[in-house]
Order: C-alpha cells, then structure tokens, then sequence
C-alpha cells in the first residue's frame, strides 16, 4: 500500500519554553500598550487642569477688574502713588442721571497712619475752569462732560482749587438711588466701612458681594494701588480716624443777582486745612520755598503758593519772573529732598533742577511758573 502524505496544515511542534516566552513577550507588550495610554490619559487630565485654573485666573482678574472703568473723561493724576506720604483721593456720589450728590476728600497720612474725612457741601460756588462762570462744584461734573466729556477732570480740578491741595484720583460710588445716596458717604457708613475692612473675613466677603464691581465703584486707581490703599486704610487706629464736621467752615452769601452762594470762608478754614493737608514729610524737612510768576496771567504766583504752602512748606516770597517762560521749573538748592517732589505733584507740572545756589535765590527752593502750569488750570 501506499504510504500517507502528512497533512500540510499540521502546526510545528514548539517547545514548551518557547510557548513561555511568548506568551512573557505578550504581557510585556500589553504593559507597555498600558502605561503609554496611562501617560497620555495623565497629560490630557494635566491640560484640562491647567487649562481650567488659567480660565479661573482671568475671570477672577476681570471679576477684580470690573470696577476700574474711569468716569468719563482723561486726567493726568499719578498711577504711582506713595502712600508712605501724603495722599489725597476724592470721593463722591453720583445718582442714575450723573448728578453729584455728595463729595467728600479722604486724606491718607502714611507716616502717622491716619486717615482724614473732610466733607465739602455740593453748593459750595466757584469760578469754573475754562471760563465756565461763577457755578457749583456739583454741576462741574455735567458742565464738563458736555466740554466732550471732561466732567471728572472740570470737578477734581474744581476741588482743587477750592481748598488747594493736590489731588491724587478718585473713588465713585455710582448707581445708587438718591435715599441710599444721602448716607453713602456720611460720618456712619464710612465708619461702617473701616470697621468692615479690618474685618478678618473681608476677603472673602468681597468675593462674594458679585455686583460691587458692576455698578457701584469706578475710580482711575489701578488693582494695585487699590490693594495698597486697602490695606493701608485697615492700619489705621480708631483714634486716628476723624471726620470733619465742615457746614460752618463755608459761609453764605447773596449776589447782586439775589443768589445765595456758599463759599469757603479762608479766615476760618485755612488753620484746619493746613493741620488737615500737610504732608508731614515736608513739615519735617522745614524748606523755604519762593514762588515767581513767568506767565502772563498776574495771580498766579499766589495761587501757587496756596498749594506749597498747604503742603506745609514755608513760601517766603511770592513776585514775578524777569521773563516769561514756557515749562515750570522747580530749583532745588538743598540737594535730594521729597518737599521739592511734592511741589511738583501739587502743581501737576515742572521740571526740578538741583544746582547750587549762587544767591540767585535766599530760599531752598525757587519755583518758576510757566505756561505748562497756566494751561493746566
């Protein structure tokens, strides 16, 4: 018979071992195949991570921004501001249809750690800025917007000139109705107000007060000036926290037109608002100060040293340039000093040259008016 062929499908007789090894080759694989798809899985939870804290991040960067709208209106005050010194800030009140209600000077003293109040009533009249008349501080804010929106700088300009002290910016409490308006920035809610900021939960309450930044604050401070002022203000001592009661330090008047005004009596007021506005750096250094007037406008050299002398520098002399220049400038003959740094931030202008002094001045400090200085008013 003849012999059978062998199937051709029959498998190779493998080895026990080599089954083994395989079979050991396999499962490596399959751990490999494992951790690669577990690294990726880690990468990708990774990136949805960062990716969800970035996202928190800038909404709570634009949740802290949403206050930092500026009243309309560009103004040139400083975005550095020293509160190591002394530090004006304007606040007021402002009703649905842009009405001023209340106005009122928080004055930060940074060497003492104090913290001053002092009211100045709506009513109050004054000689407007660009020839706008005899008007109230209050109607500034709408007579200057309708000058192409230039409200806020007609009215911190008005205050300024008012009392003559140096502003530094602005906080508006906007959007409240005329009743929560007539206590915002009274004696007891700003009282309120500190007693909250030293508060150990503050933080958290702020967080969560979600429509403070939509409607009721615009200031042209920046976050970090802000922070800073915060946490200076919650230094403060409650002895050293006064609110001024200031309706008697305005008198009242009647003009040929039968119009009562109200205007700052300077007898009276100038004691306190020296004592109030001082920067006590500048008291400190005891500098002498002379003012001339390079402009063409006569008066002004007073109007300056109103301001230096608000400061607490001494002006011994107050007279005219022998020419008429164009930049302010501020001559320091004692070498480096801050009163020379706060006489520019006072006056908006001018450039400091330190030299020596060669009797040009018996003074300190000689500050030449210029038309940069005129034109700022």
């Amino acid at each position: 018979m003849p012999a059978k062929k062998e199937s051709s499908n029959l498998l190779p007789i493998v080895d026990k071992k080599d089954r083994g090894k395989a079979k050991l080759w396999q499962k490596d694989q399959q751990k490999k195949h494992w951790r690669r798809n577990l690294f990726r899985f880690g990468w990708l939870i990774a990136l949805l991570v960062v990716g969800t804290l970035i996202w928190q991040v800038i909404s709570f960067k634009n949740f802290l921004e949403r206050p930092f709208q500026k009243l309309p209106g560009e103004i040139s005050y400083r975005t550095n501001i020293n509160f190591n010194s002394r530090v004006n800030l304007l606040l007021l009140s402002l009703s649905y249809d842009n009405k001023v209600k209340s106005l009122v000077i928080a004055s930060y003293d940074g060497l003492n750690k104090g913290l001053d109040l002092f009211p100045i009533p709506s009513e109050v009249y004054l000689d407007a800025p660009h020839s706008l008349g005899p008007v109230t501080i209050a109607s500034l804010y709408n007579r200057g917007n309708f000058q192409g929106n230039q409200g806020v700088k007609y009215l911190l300009k008005g205050v300024e000139e008012v009392l003559a002290i140096p502003l530094d910016g602005y906080l508006g409490v906007v959007n409240f109705s005329d009743d929560e308006l007539e206590n915002v920035l009274s004696e007891s809610s700003i009282k309120e107000a500190d007693e909250s900021l030293k508060d150990i939960f503050f933080f958290f309450n702020f967080l969560n007060y979600k429509s403070w930044g939509e409607k009721h604050l615009k200031t042209n401070l920046s976050l970090t000036n802000l922070i800073d002022l915060t946490w200076k203000v919650r230094e403060v001592r409650y002895d050293r926290f006064k609110y001024y009661q200031t309706q008697d330090l305005f008198l009242k008047k009647t003009t040929g037109a039968n119009v009562e005004e109200r205007v700052l009596d300077d007898i009276k007021a100038d004691p306190l608002l020296d004592t109030i506005f001082n920067d006590p750096v500048v008291v400190e250094e005891r500098l002498t100060v002379e003012v001339k007037n390079g402009t063409e406008k006569s008066g002004l050299g007073g109007e300056a040293a109103r301001f230096i002398t608000r400061l607490g520098a001494k002006v011994n002399h107050v007279g005219n340039a022998d020419s008429k220049v164009k930049e302010t400038l501020i001559y320091d003959y004692q070498g480096e000093n801050q009163t020379v740094l706060r006489i520019r931030d006072a006056l908006g202008v001018g450039k400091i040259v330190r030299q020596k002094s060669e009797v040009v001045s018996k003074e300190d400090i000689q500050v030449i008016l210029g038309e940069d200085y005129q034109k700022s008013l």
